[in-house]
This record gives structure tokens, C-alpha cells and sequence, in this order.
């Protein structure tokens, strides 16, 4: 009974202990809660258009902060701008030679959207208000000497302004270390209104205008349970295989080399598999005319790769020639209005020799005789 109670009462005191503590964690985030956010009423569904604007880098061996001589006027700050638009639920590249390539949407709400979002102003991350030129620039939070982030809407108006500063760890680790990003609220129609400094707390936040990183590199993804014909093509032959039903466990040849027999299923579906997800190493700008294709191997193809879907649609993709000191091949696709390259490892399952995705003919059964069917390159529906 003695020990019941003892029990008990440990119980009752560990219960009131959670209890504390839960009201303490309720109370301190409801705190937090009602610290006012820098871009009041700012959601990502209202953005239609992002704008990051960084000075350009001075190449290596340049001298830096060169003042101009007496009597000269200041050379002009000089730009790197990256433009991304919203398309219905797609964001795309806005400008350059890539424009209209889609973006990792994912990436802009974590790396933009989301930090905007977070930004809170009070007391404690006030680094210094209405702060002086000197401190600005020292800090990079000047428009010409830090990374400029808008957010526009549909109207072209902006809804969020900011410029991002330096890390106010200045690379360094440690709990004594401060860690965060100077920031600054901007005003384009009033670029010297406000100049109050905020510590804004988070671990990393370095923004880039290179296209290159933001772009969506996929160029087809389906499911391979879908797919009802499959065939491919490069310079040692051809091969085209069909299922009268997507269900059916065993492809079909339609196109075979001469001499073989069965169809290797495995064979076929490895290749499937491989081909199921394409993404590009690199956007190369817009398909040129076909002559320039054809210069690179592509009109029509060294290699050729389709598979048609049970609702028509098709994917196909050609790899032509090695790019000139890279290890990437130049590459094509039906779904995509882009010249795009493709590792070289990426083209060696398509470089087997048809004749492997096929057993022998036997002795006792005539050789298949070779067909005329080509691999499907009708448009994607």
C-alpha cells in the first residue's frame, strides 16, 4: 500500500511537471506568434513574379572598390538579374535565351517565398535603426551593394521588397557565434525610406542568379505500367516491342533483327525502366533550325528512343554527338522545345546491340525475318 502511494504521488508530480511545461512551450510560441512580421498579410499565392537583382562579381585580378579620378563622374553599378513568372501553377525562366523553361517550384517557396514569409520584426531583431550609409554598406545592405528580392503580383505591384545582407556569422561556428543574415526592408519608389537593420535568424540563406541552379531539369517522367509499345534505335540496328494489353506480362516483338528468337523481357524492361525518367545535364537554348540538328546528330538521331502510352501519348528522345571537351552528348526530346545535353554514361543503355534483347532462333524455327517498323515519333498529345 506504502509503495502505491509513493507511486502515486511521483505521478501526480511528474503529470503537474508536463503540465508546466506544455502551458510554458504554449504560451512562449503564442508569444512568438504575435511578434509582427515584417511583410505583413504577404502570401506566396498572391506573387506572379520574382526579381533577384546582385551586383555583377568582378572578375579575378580586378582591383576592388577603385575610386574614380578628381573630376570623373562614378561608374555606374552593374547587374545580374534573374526573372521568374508564375504561369497558372508553373514557374517559369522570364528572360534570356532559356525563357519559358520551367522552375523547381519547390526550391523558390523554400529558398524565397518561405524566408519572406518568416521575417519578423521586433526589439530583439532590430540590429540598428535608421542606420547610416557606412553601416549599410558595410553590411552590404546597400541597392548597390546587396541582393535585391522582389516579389511582384498580378497587377505588377510589389508585395514584398527586400534587400539581403551579409551573414552576420562572418563564417564562423559556434554557440557564442551570431548566426543569421543582416536584412532591410526596401522601398523601390522610395529607395532611402527605410534603413532599419534586422537580424534575421536562420541557419542559410545565399541566393544565386544563375539560371542554371533554379531550372527543372526533367524531361519526362511516366509510369512504366502504362506504357503499350516501346522502341528504340542507333547505329548497330533497331528494335519495337508491343503488349495488346498494358497488363500483359510479356512484350511482343513488332520490329526484330533478323536471326532471333524470343524476346528477353527482362532486357526490354531494364531499358524501359532506364528510359521511364530522362532529365537533362544542361539546357543548351532554344532547338535551332535542322541543319544545326543535323551538324550535332540529331536530325534524326544517332540514337532514337520512344515509348507510347495506352492513351497515346508519346516520349521520345534522340542523342546525337559529344559536345566538344565535355562528356556530355547533345539530346533532344518531343516534349521539350529546348537543345539540352545528356551525360555520356546516360546514352550507354541505348548502345546495345539489338540482337541482345533476343534469344537465338532455334534450329527447328525459321529466323525472323527483319521488318520495316520504325520507332513512333509522332508529336506528344
Amino acid at each position: 500500500m506504502k509503495t502505491n502511494l509513493i507511486l502515486a504521488a511521483i505521478a501526480v508530480v511528474l503529470g503537474l511537471l508536463t503540465f508546466w511545461e506544455l502551458r510554458k512551450d504554449r504560451q512562449t510560441f503564442t508569444a512568438y506568434d504575435t511578434i509582427p512580421r515584417l511583410f505583413e498579410g504577404f502570401t506566396a499565392e498572391n506573387v506572379r513574379a520574382i526579381q533577384i537583382r546582385q551586383p555583377k562579381k568582378k572578375p579575378e585580378g580586378d582591383k576592388k572598390d577603385e575610386k574614380p579620378k578628381d573630376g570623373e563622374p562614378a561608374k555606374p553599378a552593374e547587374f545580374d538579374v534573374l526573372v521568374m513568372v508564375k504561369d497558372d501553377q508553373t514557374w517559369k525562366l522570364a528572360d534570356g535565351e532559356l525563357r519559358g523553361v520551367p522552375l523547381v517550384t519547390s526550391r523558390i517557396e523554400v529558398d524565397i517565398l518561405d524566408h519572406l514569409k518568416r521575417i519578423r520584426i521586433d526589439r530583439k531583431a532590430l540590429a540598428k535603426a535608421e542606420a547610416d550609409d557606412a553601416f549599410l554598406r558595410e553590411r552590404n545592405l546597400t541597392d548597390d551593394t546587396g541582393t535585391l528580392i522582389q516579389c511582384i503580383d498580378a497587377n505588377n505591384n510589389p508585395v514584398a521588397e527586400l534587400i539581403l545582407g551579409k551573414d552576420a556569422s562572418g563564417g564562423k561556428w559556434g554557440e557564442e557565434v551570431l548566426k543569421g543574415y543582416y536584412v532591410r526592408k526596401f522601398d523601390s519608389k522610395n529607395p532611402a525610406g527605410n534603413k532599419d537593420v534586422i537580424l534575421y535568424e536562420t541557419d542559410y540563406w545565399v541566393l544565386n542568379t544563375d539560371p542554371d541552379p533554379w531550372l527543372d531539369k526533367k524531361i519526362h517522367q511516366f509510369e512504366e505500367g502504362k506504357v503499350k509499345s516501346f522502341a528504340f534505335r542507333n547505329p548497330k540496328g533497331k528494335a519495337a516491342f508491343t503488349k495488346d494489353k498494358v497488363t500483359d506480362a510479356a512484350w511482343k516483338a513488332v520490329d526484330a533483327p533478323a536471326g532471333t528468337g524470343a524476346v528477353r523481357q527482362g532486357e526490354v524492361q531494364n531499358l524501359l525502366s532506364r528510359f521511364r525518367y530522362v532529365a537533362a545535364q544542361k539546357f543548351r537554348g532554344p532547338l535551332p533550325a535542322k541543319p544545326v540538328l543535323g551538324e550535332r546528330g540529331l536530325e534524326p538521331g544517332d540514337f532514337e528512343v520512344s515509348a507510347t502510352l495506352e492513351d497515346g501519348t508519346v516520349y521520345s528522345l534522340w542523342i546525337g554527338k559529344k559536345i566538344p571537351e565535355t562528356q556530355e552528348m547533345y539530346a533532344r526530346a518531343n516534349t521539350s522545345n529546348f537543345l539540352f545535353s545528356v551525360n555520356e554514361w546516360d546514352r550507354t543503355p541505348y548502345e546495345k546491340d539489338p540482337v541482345e534483347f533476343f534469344d537465338p532462333a532455334p534450329a527447328s524455327q525459321p529466323a525472323t525475318q527483319p521488318t520495316e517498323t520504325a520507332p513512333a515519333t509522332q508529336p506528344n498529345k
